[in-house]
């Protein structure tokens, strides 16, 4: 998210640090930072795109029937030029079409090979808290590693 200082108030263009804009009816103009509605639908859409998924994962072969590189024939040779109309629809359909096709479904009904896994919420929680603690664990563990990140973001 951009700090509020890149947010330029509309009418005037001057930096609008979380003050109340000088006229009411004016929202400041940010296009960096996601418009609350549109990240609410969006997520709203993953979430049911997530559900849909396990509620008929039964209806997916377990193993996919395809080969290495099937993607390459596909997908387009260059990203589009200018955004889609629906470009997060767009790519969720995409998502189900042509990736999901293709990946091996653990959690499958009919999947007898091992227990399942990340199929109850809080392993979800888990994988997230695991996750962060790792990072502060990374960053003290290995001094150098950190210093060598810093020192690559600054020269590009």
């Amino acid at each position: 998210m951009a700090p509020p200082s890149q947010c330029l108030d509309a009418m005037h263009g001057a930096a609008h640090n979380g003050t109340a804009p000088a006229v009411a009816d004016t929202k400041p103009q940010c296009p960096t930072v996601l418009d609350a509605d549109v990240f609410r639908r969006q997520g709203h859409q993953v979430i049911d795109f997530i559900a849909e998924y396990y509620g008929g994962m039964g209806d997916y072969p377990v193993h996919p029937s395809v080969t290495p590189g099937f993607l390459r024939n596909v997908l387009p040779a260059e990203a589009p030029s200018r955004p889609e109309p629906d470009a997060f629809g767009s790519a969720l359909r995409d998502v189900r079409d042509l990736i999901l096709p293709g990946m091996t479904h653990w959690q499958s009904p009919r999947h007898f090979a091992h227990f399942p896994a990340c199929a109850v919420g809080s392993t979800l929680t888990e994988e997230h808290h695991v996750t962060d603690a790792w990072k502060v664990v990374q960053d003290r563990a290995s001094v150098i590693l950190r210093k060598m990140e810093i020192i690559y973001s600054v020269l590009g």
